[in-house]
């Protein structure tokens, strides 16, 4: 754990992967910068994994792409294809792309990727320290104001619950959809508003036998059961289903765009074991998360010297 500094050009509100990302391009340029993160760890759980080619240009030019490529080959196949099934184990309904990086060498050097989240945490964590970054886990920002000069945060640690102040010439928000940040600032989002209320299941079974060699990163799947999709680490032996719709919609349009309302461990090991079409798969329930499909924007990204960033 980084020392409490109580200044930094930068200040940085969540340290997921925007406000890594920000630290990391800020040291690049030699600008020192000082990020909070709420939460003590890093969530082990897979999260976000897909990664375009602008992105790995962006990795290219401050010296981590071939980090983030090599531990992309250790988790998942590389240029794997996105198909849609009935089942894991059933019929392919759809090839919905054959190779992940078909075609874009004609516009990139750089290719598409998979890699989980807390992975390219790591990376962008370390790129940012080495370059004279502070990152400080467990503080939650409570207050925040800024004037024509620069920004004052008030941030309370978790291990002692003691409050620090800390000014910054600026400060980005990428403290997540329920920014403290943005909301202090009364910026509001606009747009459609939340579409469905998802489930994202993160477990582990034994999904080879169904797989084989086949190179698939991303597979949809459709039936009268679920619509959502898999995405599993390179040896089939774990990942997650992500589920957007259960039921038929016609029947009850709006239990089935609320896929959380369950999270039994049984009613979870029972939607794995439907989007892989065996019933009796033995199945461990290693975490969930329920999210919401969203169309929302911040009404500004900008607030004087405070930029908003990332889902906030």
């Amino acid at each position: 754990m980084d020392n409490m500094t109580d200044e930094a050009p930068v200040l940085i509100a969540g340290g997921g992967l925007a406000g890594l990302s920000a630290a990391a391009f800020l040291a690049s340029h030699g600008i020192r910068s000082l990020t909070f993160e709420r939460l003590t760890a890093s969530s082990p759980l897979p999260r976000a994994a897909f990664f375009h080619m602008r992105t790995l240009e962006m990795f290219r030019s401050i010296g981590i792409e071939e980090a983030v490529r090599s531990q992309s080959e250790k988790e998942f196949v590389p240029d794997g294809a996105i198909i849609a099934m009935d089942t894991l184990s059933g019929r392919k309904l759809a090839d919905i792309i054959p190779n992940l990086n078909e075609g874009v060498d004609a516009l990139s050097p750089c290719r598409r990727l998979f890699l989980n989240q807390p992975s390219l945490e790591r990376i962008l964590r370390n790129c940012a320290h080495e370059g004279g970054a502070t990152i400080v886990p467990g503080a939650e920002i409570v207050d925040v104001h800024q004037d024509s000069t620069g920004v004052n945060l008030t941030i309370r640690k978790a291990s002692d619950g003691r409050r620090h102040d800390v000014r910054g010439d600026y400060l980005i928000a990428a403290d997540g959809a329920h920014s403290r940040v943005r909301a202090a600032l009364g910026i509001d989002y606009e747009g459609r508003g939340a579409f469905s209320n998802s489930l994202t299941i993160y477990f582990t079974a034994d999904l080879a036998p169904y797989i084989g060699d086949n190179p698939w990163s991303l597979i949809y799947v459709n039936n009268p059961t679920l619509r959502g999709f898999f995405r599993l680490n390179r040896a089939a032996t774990a990942g997650f289903l992500g589920v957007n719709v259960v039921g038929d919609p016609q029947l009850d349009a709006d239990a089935a765009v609320n896929a959380a309302t369950d999270l039994s461990e049984s009613r979870l090991i029972e939607l794995v074991r439907a989007g892989v079409g065996k019933r009796d798969l033995p199945v461990r329930i290693d975490g969930y998360s329920r999210w919401r499909a969203t169309a929302n924007v911040a009404s500004k990204l900008q607030d004087g010297r405070v930029f908003i960033a990332g889902d906030a």
